[in-house]
């Protein structure tokens, strides 16, 4: 049998490394290991019901006030196009606006709510991956969610307001243009009576 080597001692240069070694490993625990448990922590919360109620309550609050502004524009439209607030047509454009932008915003709610999820998940692959050691990536804020909520809902209520209001404005200028012509009055005369008499 061979001869033990005995004890080996560690050179100072050993020693040096432990010792900064310890140092960095302190700092990790005292720095680093509180705020990856707050994040954890927070990461934790945000499948919360009040976190989901925040971006519902975000998300409506934007399509609601985008809802609102393209009302108003429809409704300048028809009055500029010369259409009765009262009529049929007035009627019947505000009845279709607001079906198509409470299903709009029903679509821009169900995203805003999938964005959160996405969130949650995002924030929980970061987790795992803060405890291998490896890089975390970037998740979106709930202000972030509603932004994009709230962009999607004013494209959606602008898109319908102009498909209801520029045909609209199209028939109330063409009117507008029969008027100036003795051809025109002729015209619009003689539909009007005939409406009259179908009546």
């Amino acid at each position: 049998m061979g001869k033990s080597a005995g004890k080996v001692e560690e050179t100072e240069y050993q020693k040096a490394l432990g010792q900064t070694a310890g140092k960095e490993w302190n700092r990790y625990l005292d720095v680093f290991v509180p705020v990856e448990n707050e994040y954890k922590r927070q990461a934790g919360n945000m499948n919360s019901k009040d976190t989901y109620n925040q971006v519902s309550g975000d998300v409506n609050l934007n399509a609601t006030v985008a809802n609102d502004a393209a009302s108003k524009r429809v409704e300048h439209s028809l009055n500029a196009s010369g259409i009765n607030p009262n009529s049929g047509k007035a009627t019947g454009a505000g009845v279709g606006l607001s079906t198509s932008n409470m299903e709009n915003q029903d679509q821009v709610a169900a995203q805003g709510q999938h964005s959160a999820t996405e969130r949650y998940i995002g924030n929980q692959q970061n987790v795992v991956a803060m405890g291998q050691g490896k890089k975390t990536t970037v998740t979106a804020g709930l202000q972030d969610i509603a932004q994009a909520s709230g962009r999607k809902a004013i494209n959606a209520a602008n898109n319908e307001a102009n498909r209801i209001s520029i045909p609209a404005t199209i028939a109330g200028g063409a009117a507008a243009g029969l008027v100036g012509t003795e051809d025109g009055q002729k015209w619009l005369g003689d539909t009007g009576k005939k409406i009259a008499d179908s009546l």
